[in-house]
């Protein structure tokens, strides 16, 4: 019997071009945060995001960009942790990321909206390569992908709550690393299974650093069962 998996490991073009149609069906979904036009130009609705999220990250990037540990927040009432606060996201790789490409001239609001859009698009791919490895479709793995990214759920109140967005964005990875570790231990290659489980380590890192605990928490339940 031929090895399906095999098979699609052939045409890493037709992986290549659904991860495109995925970054474009984000572009489209969000062209009014991206378009150069001001007329049509729209931005995050006001809330936890621009308060809260925005604020924390406009505030690292400031105290990381003076040479200076943000440990500590003088604006929220009489003071409070900053870097001891989860939802912060300190150490959030792609936070950083946001904050170094974003330059010492202050955090504009539209660097962390693309933050956002990066997550949308890296949870569909990640989603697309999950379900394309439990399938062995690349039709069902894209279906899938848009359900997840462009679905209710994540397009609603994960939208303008980052640190749900961005620690669910991690999960598929995760459920991918440990499905590829188990059908590889025993095999031949015994440091596959060893590297597939790291990075599902990883990815479960990442969802923690991401900021949000309930989120970290269901997570690790699901990738454990």
């Amino acid at each position: 019997m031929p090895d399906g998996r095999a098979s699609l490991r052939r045409r890493p073009a037709a992986d290549a071009a659904v991860a495109a149609l995925l970054a474009l069906l984000c572009a489209l979904f969000f062209w009014q945060v991206l378009t150069p036009d001001a007329a049509d130009r729209r931005w995050f609705a006001a809330g936890d995001f621009t308060d809260q999220f925005y604020a924390f990250r406009a505030y690292l990037a400031r105290e990381l960009w003076a040479g200076r540990l943000p440990l500590w927040n003088p604006y929220a009432l009489g003071g409070s942790p900053f870097l001891a606060d989860i939802q912060s996201a300190v150490y959030y790789p792609l936070g950083l990321l946001t904050v170094l490409l974003a330059g010492k001239g202050g955090l504009p609001l539209v660097a962390v909206e693309l933050e956002v859009i990066v997550h949308y698009f890296l949870a569909s791919l990640f989603l697309y390569l999950l379900v394309r490895d439990l399938t062995r479709s690349r039709v069902a793995g894209l279906v899938s992908a848009i359900a997840y990214a462009f679905g209710s759920y994540l397009t609603s109140y994960p939208k303008l709550q980052m640190a749900i967005l961005e620690g669910q964005t991690w999960v598929p990875l995760a459920l991918l690393a440990v499905h590829r570790a188990a059908a590889a231990f025993g095999g031949r290659r015994q440091g596959r299974w060893i590297a597939w489980l790291a990075t599902g380590g990883l990815a479960l890192g990442l969802t923690a650093l991401a900021g949000h605990a309930q989120t970290t928490l269901l997570a690790g339940y699901t990738v454990v069962a």
